[in-house]
């Protein structure tokens, strides 16, 4: 009776709607009905009895399973998508690059889906930029600095490596020397 039975994504994180596509027909013609029986570490799922999984209710490491079952007059054929494992999910920014209205000083803001820790880094910037473990970015240019265009990539890493990159375009002006009042940081432009 079932024809055709796929369920996607098959390795769901806590960001995924699991979405099962079943197709059932019986050869008399007969209507089909189709019964959705989700479980999570072999307990039934009590509400869940359509096509659909949101699994953000689901820690790292539970085994979610599908069984449907396609029922006639006739009988009844059960099919089971087997084990699914619920994985690690990577950081998520909240911080979009038009936020950023600074590089010293400016606070970036990520989340781990599943609640944890977040390590920083950042690659490709100016000369001595670089980002502490609560996301501030820090960088002061100097007199001698080249300037030019950059494309930073801001890291916000789990413990398990999955990680969420944001792409932050920057043009940075070469230094200057300054007047008697010391050097100042070389401004900086976001590009883009």
């Amino acid at each position: 009776m079932i024809e055709r039975f796929n369920v996607k994504p098959g390795n769901p994180t806590v960001l995924s709607t699991i979405v099962a596509t079943v197709e059932a027909h019986d050869p008399d013609g007969e209507d089909v009905e189709l019964e959705y029986r989700w479980e999570a570490d072999g307990q039934r799922i009590g509400d869940a009895r359509g096509p659909e999984l949101a699994v953000a209710d689901f820690p790292r490491d539970t085994v979610i399973t599908l069984l449907v079952t396609a029922r006639d007059s006739q009988g009844e054929t059960t099919r089971s998508s087997g084990e699914m494992r619920v994985r690690n999910a990577p950081p998520q920014f909240t911080t979009q690059p038009a936020d950023v209205t600074r590089l010293d000083g400016f606070r970036l803001v990520a989340e781990d889906p599943d609640g944890d820790a977040i390590t920083w880094s950042v690659e490709g910037g100016p000369a001595a930029l670089t980002i502490d473990q609560r996301g501030v970015l820090r960088w002061q240019g100097s007199e001698d600095d080249p300037g030019g265009a950059f494309t930073v990539k801001i890291k916000a890493t789990d413990p398990g490596g999955e990680a969420g990159t944001l792409e932050l375009p920057l043009d940075v002006a070469p230094g200057k020397k300054r007047g008697p009042a010391g050097p100042a940081p070389a401004p900086v432009e976001k590009s883009g």
